[in-house]
């Protein structure tokens, strides 16, 4: 979960996947991938940053990991969450993969966290019923949707609520 300052604004990256990629095509994700043998889950996901995005998108610190979740395909994801050192006026640092990546966007923290902006489908999976938040107009290739949307809420809640509901009192 990349976090960034882009254009003045603190904001989260986010890719479009290709039409070429194993799963998920055409689908919004935060920059990452599976862990290689002898790698950690920070390893992998500063690896696959820059394998994604190349090396343009500078330095990255990791500020923490997420809980851990199962991804619909039985994947065990670790969200990284981190944030890129570089301030970002556009993407023209970047050199996406033409493999892995169709398009790079953000979206700035105060439009995600706007009200309207995230809505919740209910949907039956596996017997249970989920509530599962999706960020945007609902159309487009920028809708945030899935387990992208899922990690988002809570990366949302569990670090930028808190700081924005309980500002430090002077």
């Amino acid at each position: 979960v990349p976090f960034c300052n882009y254009q003045g604004k603190a904001s989260i990256l986010f890719t479009v996947r290709t039409q070429h990629v194993g799963t998920h095509k055409g689908q919004v994700s935060f920059p990452g991938g599976h862990i290689d043998s002898n790698e950690t889950a920070i390893e992998a996901a500063k690896r696959e940053t820059i394998e994604e995005l190349g090396m343009g998108i500078g330095p990255i610190d990791v500020i923490t990991t997420g809980k851990e979740v199962y991804s619909i395909t039985g994947t065990l994801v670790t969200p990284v969450i981190g944030f890129i050192q570089n301030d970002m006026e556009s993407f023209d640092a970047l050199s996406p993969s033409q493999d892995e990546v169709d398009k790079v966007f953000v979206r700035s923290i105060e439009q995600l966290m706007e009200p309207g902006f995230k809505t919740y489908n209910i949907t039956e999976r596996h017997g249970s019923t989920w509530k599962m938040p999706i960020y945007g107009d609902g159309t487009g290739d920028e809708r945030i949707w899935g387990l992208t949307a899922y990690v988002l809420e809570s990366v949302l809640d569990q670090l930028v609520i808190p700081i924005v509901s309980d500002p430090i009192k002077e």
